[in-house]
């Protein structure tokens, strides 16, 4: 089956004669991998009360400016000197291929690259980067990066869980309105982003200005995490109704995370676990322009994912909090130099790093993290005993049903109806709330 790269080399056609669809909103979103420090013009900022002016004034700053290409990003000039930093991501490797097929692409190596803008700061956990692609008389796609493999990221990552909006989410928004404002009127305009780059598209979305928003054509939102319960609500994304694409492999666990009321498409994969989250290894039908979509997740997938997203909310923002540090302290004590270290490790290289961990953790550090993987394993055992009981009562009605097409008596059916809803399930029921009581401890 085919992936990006076949799609890149056997798609030929401009965009004037096949408009932007989800797997070239892909391309773009990976695209933002590759640095574009000191190549991409930066973005544009506000200088004057006036958009008018300030629109006036930008683009006369830029007449004579020469349109920068995929090509220009994959000088050697460029990117030799920064070394593997050129390309971000988990699969710098693969970022670099596809920078590659883009130059060779008839669809994609005219795409013109603007308003660059990155910041990573560690001490404040933001890692943060934008940009806008344009394809001359068809669209415009915001872009956001994104998770590379810095602490700031990734600590950034677990903050949309308890703590949004974040520093980066407002960034997210205030870039989407100032790129829109060089956008020519009537062009499409796209938002899109992979994982957290898909998180913050669609928060930029969601929140930026209602005229910016009446211009959105799609969201693209590919395997990126929802937002903490309550940050918004149906009238919140009643706006977007019909113009939010979400995908996510078919053994999700990123995309699955936290608050999302929408419908989601499931992509096959090649890959297994943490590495279906490679857009590079969703599998793709070129001729349609889309992604092979199956008729959902997987149950392992949507259980975890539910799981994940209760035991988070089982917590206020503080305890949140605190567990995040307390897994970070124990990350950086294990020796690990970037996640890639701990994400990418083989079984006996992690185990090596967390043993150094809880080591190195203090007193207080490791009865955080016992406490919150007791809490998880405590409400894992409620979800996974209540599965059980809805699955056993199905199958006791299919029976039933079956009975009563054979002529069965009705008051036997009565009689398997009571013993079905009556003390063996609440026995189980009871069983696994004792079983979360002993595990919250003093906590609760």
């Amino acid at each position: 089956m085919a992936n990006l790269f076949d799609y890149l080399e056997r798609e030929l056609a401009p965009f004037a004669e096949k408009p932007l669809n989800p797997v070239d909103s892909a391309v773009l979103a990976q695209l933002t991998m590759v640095d574009g420090a000191g190549v991409a013009p930066p973005l544009r900022e506000r200088r004057f009360a006036s958009p008018v002016l300030d629109a006036l004034a930008s683009r006369l700053a830029r007449i004579g400016q020469a349109p920068v290409r995929p090509v220009d990003l994959f000088r050697a000039e460029h990117w030799a000197s920064r070394g593997e930093g050129a390309f971000e991501g988990l699969s710098p490797a693969d970022v670099k291929h596809e920078l590659a097929s883009l130059v060779a692409s008839p669809r994609f190596r005219d795409i013109e690259i603007s308003d660059y803008a990155s910041v990573l700061d560690e001490q404040r956990s933001i890692q943060f980067s934008a940009v806008t692609y344009v394809s001359p008389g068809s669209f415009a796609y915001v872009a956001y990066r994104g998770t590379d493999v810095s602490f700031a990221g990734w600590r950034e990552n677990f903050e949309t869980a308890y703590a949004a909006p974040t520093q980066a989410q407002d960034m997210a928004t205030e870039y989407l309105e100032l790129a829109a404002r060089h956008v020519p009127t009537g062009l499409p305009l796209f938002v899109g982003g992979h994982s957290k780059g898909g998180n913050y598209a669609l928060f930029a979305a969601l929140t930026c200005d209602t005229r910016v928003q009446d211009r959105i054509a799609r969201v693209y939102v590919h395997d990126a995490p929802g937002f903490k319960r309550g940050l918004f609500g149906a009238a919140d994304y009643a706006p977007l109704q019909g113009r939010i694409d979400k995908t996510v492999p078919q053994d999700a666990l990123v995309g699955l995370l936290l608050d999302y009321p929408g419908p989601v498409r499931a992509v096959a994969s090649s890959e297994h676990g943490l590495m279906q989250h490679s857009l590079f290894s969703w599998q793709v039908d070129v001729e349609a322009g889309d992604f092979v979509v199956l008729p959902a997740v997987s149950e392992s997938a949507r259980f975890t994912g539910e799981l994940v997203t209760d035991w988070i909310s089982s917590y206020d923002e503080g305890e949140v909090a605190a567990i995040t540090a307390a897994l970070f302290r124990a990350i950086e004590a294990s020796g690990a130099q970037d996640a890639a270290d701990i994400l990418l490790a083989d079984s006996k290289k992690l185990l090596a790093l967390l043993g150094e961990a809880a080591r190195q953790a203090d007193d207080k550090t490791r009865a955080t993290l016992m406490r919150a993987v007791s809490d998880l394993t405590a409400l894992a055992v409620k979800k996974a005993g209540k599965g059980m009981i809805a699955s056993w009562r199905f199958g006791r009605a299919a029976g039933k049903e079956t009975a009563a097409a054979d002529g069965a008596d009705a008051g036997d059916e009565r009689a398997c109806d009571r013993d079905a809803g009556g003390d063996g399930a609440d026995e189980l029921d009871g069983g696994a709330r004792g079983a979360g009581k002993d595990a919250h401890g003093a906590k609760r």
